[in-house]
């Protein structure tokens, strides 16, 4: 499943989920759909043998002719250090991150006035010009964190300088595209009380803090560190992966073949999508809506728009592999496996293999191998 539907999928499952009860039981970041089996398939009975990752592609040193003509890939796109190297500051951010996320809030005794990064306890009133009170403008005992701009722009920096205990009036303009018609593109004020202030202090980074991020999947700093940036690294590939197959397919002509698989691969990711709906018993027009789409063909649309990159950026992969005359070791690929068993949580390779499937881990760590060679390439 393509990422930017990924995203608005993992909308939709916190959304049902405050109805239905589910819960994510594994918080290391692999959700629901990591551990689903495919329909009618017992998964959990079957061993797969690690050999079959060794196992080549369709695609691996095929003539690709009869897909595509290859575009011309000779400086196609330049990197910089940063786009590939991951450094401690990095490692220590995303880290930080995480300790903010289990952090506490603790009041604040040697200041009265608020400053930005404060968590402030208030109740606060919005009026609109006429001084009538709008919906949803109201609230008492809020904690806002000044700088998250989880509120209008205007809001929180008008609290900034206010004394603990102080009422404060705020004016602050509704953007024009707003989605309360009422409010919309209106200059609003809204009445603050400040009832306390209270400060984040960061989680200790511990042993005990990393079992907790991960629900014991990790259970100690080291570990933990060698997780954060093994994921960063594969972010970093992935990112100069994505601005090279962009820039490759746009130079790549694409025979009948490659859009009877587009076509294909849409259907697939079509009946996906509407057994999805299905399942949480959504119309598709619901569905769509809940992703944010004004209707259901907007959303096929953008399923369509999305087979049609996975197709291609294959493809353009696995010709480019062939056309400079890369091969994927087995060596390789059991090192790139270990990278996914630790981002994954998993206890061996065997799980990861019987979770996904040989086939499906072959392509990835292929993928991920020719990305460090892109990289050798034009750094």
């Amino acid at each position: 499943m393509k990422k930017k539907l990924a995203l608005l999928l993992a909308g939709v499952m916190c959304v049902t989920c405050l109805f239905t009860g589910c819960n994510n039981a594994n918080p290391n970041g692999t959700g629901s759909e990591s551990g689903a089996t495919e329909s009618g398939t017992d998964k959990e009975t079957e061993k797969v043998d690690i050999t079959e990752l060794y196992n080549k592609g369709k695609y691996e040193g095929a003539d690709m002719s009869e897909y595509l003509t290859l575009g011309d890939y000779a400086g196609i796109i330049t990197l910089k250090e940063s786009d590939y190297v991951v450094t401690q500051e990095e490692i220590q951010e995303e880290i930080d991150g995480y300790r903010e996320a289990y952090g506490t809030a603790e009041e604040v005794k040697d200041r009265d006035i608020v400053q930005d990064g404060d968590i402030v306890n208030i109740d606060y009133v919005g009026r609109c010009s006429c001084g009538i009170k709008f919906e949803g403008g109201s609230a008492e005992g809020f904690d806002l964190t000044i700088g998250s701009d989880s509120f209008i722009d205007g809001f929180e920096s008008g609290l900034i300088g206010a004394k603990k205990g102080s009422t404060v009036k705020i004016k602050v303009t509704f953007p024009k595209d707003y989605k309360d018609a009422d409010i919309a593109g209106k200059e609003v004020e809204f009445t603050v009380t400040i009832n306390k202030i209270s400060a984040l202090v960061l989680a200790e980074y511990n042993d005990a803090l990393v079992s907790k991020i991960t629900n014991k999947a990790i259970t100690t700093v080291a570990d933990f560190n060698k997780y954060v940036e093994t994921e960063l690294k594969i972010s970093k590939k992935g990112a100069v992966l994505e601005k090279f197959q962009k820039e490759l397919v746009k130079k790549t002509t694409f025979t009948e073949k490659t859009n009877a698989l587009v076509e294909e691969n849409y259907k697939e990711a079509l009946k996906y999508y509407e057994d999805y709906a299905e399942m949480y018993k959504y119309t598709f027009d619901q569905f769509a809506t809940a992703l944010g789409f004004e209707s259901a063909d907007d959303l096929r649309k953008v399923i369509k728009e999305d087979a049609e990159a996975e197709v291609q950026n294959e493809l353009v992969m696995y010709a480019y592999g062939n056309a400079i005359g890369f091969t994927l070791s087995n060596e390789t690929a059991l090192a790139l496996l270990d990278e996914l068993v630790l981002i994954q949580g998993a206890d061996s390779r065997e799980e990861v293999l019987t979770t996904y499937g040989a086939e499906m881990i072959r392509s990835e760590v292929y993928t991920e191998a020719l990305a460090d060679v892109i990289i050798n390439n034009y750094k």
